[in-house]
């Protein structure tokens, strides 16, 4: 990828363009997926295991046109993780584009923790 790729969890803390987030929370209430802003969209780079993005079939590469019915379109990263954020049991409904299609999919927000990796899974 072109340029400096900013990363962060979906429903973590919210970052500028400019800063990378150092210390990640212990555990936080999202959708349980990992973004980056490709072509001014945030764009999936991978499930989580266990979030309720992967049960209802998000995968790699999936561009978020919406969240909850408002447009990505030159939306921060950090806006768009934190308008996935949530109480737990919550749904946000994304509007997906996968390669020629346009899909809407409502996902639940659960409590998802990390662990001994480093890496977040859903909380038990």
């Amino acid at each position: 990828m072109l340029g400096l790729m900013l990363v962060a969890l979906a429903g973590l803390l919210a970052c500028g363009k400019t800063e990378v987030i150092q210390s990640y929370p212990e555990q936080y209430v999202g959708v349980g997926i990992e973004l980056t802003i490709e072509e001014r969209l945030p764009v999936v780079v991978r499930t989580l295991a266990g979030g309720s993005a992967e049960s209802v079939g998000v995968e790699p590469g999936d561009k978020l046109l919406a969240i909850d019915d408002r447009s990505t379109q030159d939306l921060s990263l950090g806006n768009a993780v934190m308008l996935m954020r949530g109480e737990p049991g919550s749904q946000v409904r994304l509007t997906i584009a996968r390669r020629e299609q346009k899909l809407v999919v409502v996902v639940p927000r659960r409590p998802m923790v990390k662990s001994e990796t480093s890496d977040y899974r859903a909380a038990n």
